[in-house]
């Protein structure tokens, strides 16, 4: 996936950016695997936290209805974050899902670009590609790419008011009326696209309050 064109920006609103791998579940996974993985990570990843899983969601664009999915075996192990010692990667793992996230944890945090967090995911994926391999003698399925960025736009000089969000967001045409309850106070918009080679589904989500 060529970066070459991608635009530059000063100050850009991103505040966070996930990429990740969705791959068929590994029945012998479990818990005590997850403990194991850790010690391939870099020493950094000193913290780590149980969520909940993510339910399997295969995105297909266009027409095509979505299959049917149903595997509770990858509900029984939960989803484990390994976060360094700075708070801003995160290492998430599950049965069926890797995921690297890059965040802000604070104002003056810049972005590192988006070649920084490929290579960072590309370097973890990899570890976790040759742990699967030297503990079930195979290597992740993988289904779906996914890359997620998260933009914060607060108010500023150059829009007051949600009204204004076509000025931010020129792919919404907000609609002037006197409909009820017609003072927005957050709006939340997300869109999802296909990358060029094919199994990358990209999302843009931007939070405007």
């Amino acid at each position: 996936m060529s970066t070459e064109a991608l635009p530059e920006y000063e100050s850009p609103p991103v505040i966070e950016v996930v990429c990740g791998v969705m791959f068929a579940p590994i029945p012998a996974f479990t818990l005590p695997h997850l403990g194991r993985f850790w010690s391939r990570l870099p020493s950094e990843f000193t913290e780590t936290a149980e969520v909940d899983p993510l339910a399997p969601a295969i995105e297909i664009l266009g027409d095509q209805p979505a299959p049917f999915m149903l595997d509770v075996s990858v509900l029984r192990v939960p989803r484990v974050w390994f976060i360094n010692q700075a708070g801003d990667q995160v290492v998430q793992v599950q049965r069926d899902r890797f995921l690297c996230n890059w965040r802000r944890v604070a104002p003056e945090h810049a972005y590192p670009r988006f070649d920084w967090v490929k290579g960072r995911f590309e370097e973890r994926l990899g570890a976790f590609q040759e742990f699967v391999q030297a503990s079930f003698a195979t290597s992740p399925a993988i289904r779906q790419y996914e890359l997620t960025y998260i933009n914060h736009i607060p108010a500023t000089e150059a829009w007051g008011t949600l009204g204004a969000i076509g000025d931010v967001l020129p792919d919404i045409a907000w609609r002037h009326s006197s409909l009820f309850c017609s003072q927005v106070e957050r709006v939340g918009y997300m869109r999802a696209s296909r990358m060029l080679c094919g199994r990358w589904i990209a999302r843009r989500c931007s939070f405007l309050r």
